[in-house]
């Protein structure tokens, strides 16, 4: 009998080791540019697995920073978004829900759309994205190039553009409604498929649903 316990507690041992052992984390900085953007970040990463984020993360580029934790390649918990040192929200993953909602600028429009597709209803414009108006504008000033053929002919406007937003936060099928033309539309797509893939699920009584969203860049060479 004393020798299974002694057994047993030396397997029980031996899976604690083990199982620290995995989740041995080491700290990474790095800084890059990636589409126009110099971005530094400072986050934790598995020893046994160096491509999986876990442990704290931190973020900044141009005045916008964010802060939050992985578990095992995952965002959890609520992350800290800033603007110059401003506090621009919390968001909490586990909720899907942000500490206080308001209106952005850049989403003008948000439909509720059921299993098949169809609309539902339209909803409040609110966040769909991680850090917000604040974060999405950085990445706009430093990543668009105003089409040379709209600068020669004074072509200014607000490229509308729609995208769907599934319930777990993917991105898909973007398009430019408007046809102002001289290369606009055609800038606004690029930029807009440069965001980080930050979008968040549009939770609608509790739940996340699916919807259509739009969202608006402008150009103006006043």
């Amino acid at each position: 009998m004393i020798k299974l316990k002694t057994l047993t507690l030396l397997c029980s041992l031996s899976l604690m080791v083990s199982t620290v052992s995995a989740q041995e984390t080491k700290k990474v900085t790095r800084k890059e540019k990636v589409n126009y953007l110099n971005i530094k970040e400072t986050f934790e990463v598995l020893k046994s697995d160096p491509e999986v984020k876990h442990g704290s993360y931190s973020l900044s580029f141009s005045g916008y920073s964010e802060n939050g934790q992985y578990d095992q390649g995952k965002k959890t918990g609520i992350w800290e978004c800033y603007n110059r040192g401003k506090l621009v929200h919390k968001y909490d993953f586990s909720t899907g829900l942000f500490s206080e909602e308001t209106a952005p600028k850049m989403v003008v429009k948000i439909t509720m759309l059921d299993d098949q597709g169809n609309a539902v209803k339209a909803l409040t414009p609110r966040n769909i994205y991680l850090g917000g108006d604040a974060k999405m504008i950085s990445v706009l000033v430093q990543s668009i190039r105003y089409p040379a053929t709209a600068q020669q002919k004074n072509t200014q406007g607000k490229v509308h553009i729609t995208a769907l937003l599934s319930k777990d936060g993917k991105l898909i099928d973007e398009k430019a409604e408007t046809n102002i033309g001289d290369g606009l539309e055609e800038e606004a797509l690029r930029v807009f498929r440069l965001y980080p893939a930050d979008w968040v699920p549009v939770i609608e009584d509790g739940k996340p649903v699916s919807v259509k969203v739009e969202l608006l860049i402008g150009f103006s060479l006043a």
